[in-house]
């Protein structure tokens, strides 16, 4: 499903330009692509990947993403879970102070929102999305929807603020901490005992408060991403199954080949040549 609007407006500090929701497929994708205004993404459910300046950011029910203008960004849906989100594009002379007061602006991505916000912010676009449908262009409309949107703004603000109450506890940092970190270095080698050095945490209890939040093990979420990017990479080029290796992490093509058969129950090269696009599978061999 998708609800896309465009929408006028004469106000200088806040424009807001578009607005929408959309049901994806698995692997739809949008980009690259440069946006001349700030487009605000907010995931209602499922998974999917935003790629922006380099990194990559897997996010999930409750994150948000930003496309600022100017800067090229990419994201694609899951294969298996495939998201579904809210955006609106905003504009004008007051817009890039107002985001400026979020972590969101300087970090694109924002993560771990609570239970309490996260149905706090979805009634929110949920207002707007209703409001829209009304089509009544009044004084009241347009009133209501700027209402709307400013106290959505100031919901992102709180939820996101340095100088604000955190809605985080550190265990939580720490797992964002961690997973972002993998997220953005999956290519290189990565051992977990570092990662924990670097943040100055038993490597212990940061693997076990990782396993609470995200049901996996820092390694075996390790494992999977990196077998989540070979997929995408066998399936969108034409690099060889030793290239491939090389940029999801695995020095010995050996080795990868035997993960990701492990994975996929299938070798690299098979899941190339038969994967079906049409039904996202791959078609066995007799």
């Amino acid at each position: 499903m998708l609800y896309y609007t465009d929408y006028e407006s004469n106000t200088t500090d806040l424009k807001i330009e578009f607005y929408g929701f959309e049901d994806c497929k698995p692997n739809q994708s949008f980009g690259p692509a440069v946006r001349e205004q700030f487009v605000l993404h907010y995931i209602q459910s499922g998974k999917g990947t935003f790629y922006c300046n380099g990194n990559s950011y897997h996010l999930g029910k409750g994150d948000f993403f930003l496309l600022k203008p100017g800067v090229e960004t990419y994201y694609q849906a899951d294969e298996t879970y495939s998201w579904s989100y809210y955006w609106i594009g905003l504009s004008g002379n007051k817009v890039h102070n107002y985001l400026q007061q979020s972590s969101l602006f300087n970090d694109t991505v924002l993560t771990g929102v609570t239970k309490d916000y996260v149905k706090k912010i979805t009634d929110k676009f949920n207002d707007i999305i209703d409001l829209m449908g009304l089509n009544n262009f009044n004084t009241y409309y347009h009133l209501s929807l700027f209402e709307m949107t400013y106290s959505l703004l100031r919901l992102l603000i709180t939820v996101s603020s340095d100088n604000g109450q955190s809605t985080l506890t550190d265990k939580k940092r720490y797992v964002i901490q961690m997973k972002n970190y993998i997220d953005s270095n999956y290519s290189k080698e990565i051992i977990i005992a570092d990662i924990a050095n670097k943040m100055a945490l038993n490597r212990s209890y940061l693997s076990r408060i990782f396993k609470e939040e995200y049901q996996l093990s820092p390694k075996n979420y390790l494992s999977n991403l990196r077998i989540e990017k070979a997929k995408q990479l066998l399936l969108d080029t034409d690099e060889s199954i030793s290239t491939v290796s090389v940029e999801v992490g695995y020095k010995d093509v050996l080795a990868f080949s035997r993960a990701f058969k492990a994975h996929t129950n299938y070798s690299p090269s098979h899941y190339r040549e038969s994967y079906d696009t049409k039904n996202h599978t791959v078609i066995s061999r007799n």
